[in-house]
């Protein structure tokens, strides 16, 4: 019984850290100079079902200026910001959906800009680990009760990811992309199957989540259906002026056992912060 707990909790460590880290349900495209592209050929006519929203009028600011202003390491006690390469792959163009109403909310978990970005930079930052326990001795181990063990393996495995995307926009494009983002969600509450990069991923449930933060903000946590099993994950937008602030997180103990787990707001108000 012992070794059957560890085995299937250290199988789905590796499995959710693989899918967070590798893909975070998102998509494999061209470089980034073409996903760019991409995107605003793309993204544009469905950022265009949404009703524009006022506010938000300005010029894009280029991807020089976006990476002073997005999370960097240092910027946030107890977290890991690095870029990842397979992340920044992502764009909307290798994005889709079963229902044209639910590809802005689609492109957002996986962490593709919607609407016509005229820049984009993107970061992940992951618990460092430093507030966590560290793993019990093999000798601890044994010693250990199956139950103890469970709750020692969830403890080390509660630790959160968040992607994070920067996109600037010319004009309301901001105030337009965040408007079809939330439109989609409204209209997709009851689940979608979208695909990135032909990857098929079924959402089951699509709720509302409490955020604040610059000029409008929303979010909502988003249930993915893994193999029959539920996987939570965070979804936030953040506007501030002509800059659109996402967010996706997957927390791995979630993933694991499809419990839900906290908003990532210290991510989030964090890189509000820089944003001024």
């Amino acid at each position: 019984m012992r070794s059957t707990v560890i085995r299937r909790s250290a199988l789905a460590a590796a499995a959710v850290s693989l899918a967070v880290l590798a893909t975070a349900c998102g998509s494999s495209d061209s470089g980034a100079s073409g996903d760019k592209a991409a995107d605003q050929g793309k993204g544009g006519d469905k950022a265009a079902t949404a009703a524009p929203a006022a506010g938000g009028t300005g010029k894009a600011l280029p991807a020089a200026e976006l990476e002073k202003l997005v999370l960097a390491q240092g910027d946030l006690k107890g977290y890991t910001v690095q870029k990842s390469p397979e992340v920044d792959k992502m764009s909307a163009a290798g994005v889709t959906a079963d229902k044209p109403a639910c590809e802005p909310l689609a492109e957002l978990v996986a962490t593709a800009s919607p609407g016509k970005p005229g820049a984009t930079v993107k970061r992940q930052a992951a618990e460092d680990g430093s507030a966590k326990p560290k793993q019990p001795a093999a000798k601890d181990m044994a010693k250990m009760s199956d139950a103890e063990v469970q709750k020692a393996m969830a403890a080390m495995l509660s630790t959160t990811a968040v992607n994070v995307t920067l996109s600037s926009y010319e004009g309301n494009g901001a105030a337009d992309a965040f408007a079809a983002v939330r439109t989609a969600a409204t209209a997709c509450a009851g689940g979608f199957t979208g695909a990135a990069d032909k990857s098929p991923q079924k959402v089951s449930k699509v709720e509302k989540a409490e955020i604040t933060g610059g000029d409008e903000a929303a979010a909502w946590t988003v249930t993915v259906d893994q193999e029959g099993s539920p996987m939570p994950m965070k979804v936030v937008a953040v506007r501030k002026g002509a800059v659109l602030a996402s967010f996706t997180a997957i927390n791995l103990a979630s993933a694991a056992n499809g419990k839900d787990f906290p908003m990532p707001t210290a991510v989030v108000d964090a890189q509000v912060k820089k944003l001024g």
